[in-house]
């Protein structure tokens, strides 16, 4: 098996995957350079060979990742891309015929009057103000949701990008959490 783990940071997610299936290939991609250097050393500490992570953007993936990959992951990233549309293209092209994507991010309602009284939507708001808006806003259509980007406009745009939506949960935490299991 063959997974992709796109804004993989420093590595923590397929780290652990990585032990668990020591016989599956792992790549995580991630926009920063030092986010990698850390996955890196995090890799080698623990002795991985199975990993491979590589720095590149989400919106723009290498030719020869076509139909590459059984599995995509992309965790709290999607709402922080300039255009998650061409990254979810992006995304549907380099998975297997019979590939899923599993996506977790915000759950909270695209139209922010539907948040109003969630003292969790106030403290994303805000701290997308500071942490998302800088990245969600250098690129058209989409720019500027950052974290409350929300599950209405995450499920509308994963369906105009080809994505059958297998299955969907919004679960409540410290915050809702939006995961969403999708196939070709």
């Amino acid at each position: 098996m063959t997974v992709l783990d796109v804004g993989c940071g420093t590595g923590n997610l397929i780290i652990v995957l990585a032990k668990k299936f020591p016989n599956s290939t792992f790549i995580g991609q991630d926009y920063s350079g030092p986010a990698i250097d850390i996955a890196n050393g995090n890799k080698a500490e623990d002795g991985l060979s199975n990993i491979t992570f590589v720095q590149g953007d989400g919106h723009d993936h290498p030719a020869k990742w076509t139909g590459h990959f059984d599995v995509v992951f992309v965790i709290d990233v999607l709402t922080n891309m300039a255009n998650p549309p061409k990254a979810l293209g992006q995304i549907y092209r380099v998975i297997k015929d019979d590939g899923c994507l599993c996506i977790v991010g915000f759950g909270f309602h695209s139209d922010p009057r539907e948040n109003v009284g969630d003292i969790f939507a106030a403290m994303f708001y805000t701290a997308s103000v500071f942490f998302s808006l800088i990245s969600t806003l250098k690129d058209d259509p989409e720019g500027g949701y950052g974290l409350m980007w929300g599950k209405d406009k995450i499920e509308a745009v994963l369906l105009s990008s080809k994505f059958k939506i297998v299955e969907k949960e919004i679960v409540r935490t410290m915050g809702t959490r939006g995961l969403f299991y999708c196939t070709k």
